[in-house]
């Protein structure tokens, strides 16, 4: 018998596949299928509908979605670490220099945007919607890249 687990995932977790292509999981009779997320609110109501059953995602999300009501749980961790990097033009030397600025983020609800919250009445966030696998392909194009 094999149990099929549903992933949600920006990218599939690298341990995953390793274990994928060793035939761990054949194994063990589990079928894992990776469902590509466009944004953390799209995983989060993936999990919360029960469309996927397990999410690959940073744990500060689950505080914030908790918050808002849910009632997920952190199971395991893949990653050690969660970095948080914020990218700006130059002339932007530290987060105050962010005051009244626009960002683009994949959901103005999650971790990575709660994270900005201290810099005070300032930046707009503007949720930007990516297609399911962006951020494999965007990672695939910078590693090509010379």
């Amino acid at each position: 018998m094999t149990v099929c687990l549903r992933q949600a995932a920006f990218v599939p977790p690298s341990v995953c596949v390793v274990a994928d292509e060793l035939g761990i999981y054949a194994d063990m009779g589990v079928d894992i299928e990776t469902v590509l997320v466009e944004s953390s609110t799209d995983q989060r109501d993936r999990l919360l509908s029960g469309n996927v059953d397990v999410g690959v995602t940073a744990m500060d999300n689950l505080l914030v979605w908790n918050a808002d009501g849910g009632d997920l749980r952190i199971v395991a961790q893949v990653e050690s670490t969660t970095p948080l990097e914020l990218v700006a033009r130059p002339s932007v030397t530290g987060v105050q220099g962010l005051r009244g600025a626009v960002l683009g983020v994949d959901a103005v609800n999650n971790g990575f945007a709660v994270v900005l919250r201290p810099v005070g009445p300032g930046p707009r966030m503007t949720p930007s919607r990516f297609p399911p696998g962006w951020a494999a392909r965007h990672h695939q194009k910078l590693e090509d890249t010379p």
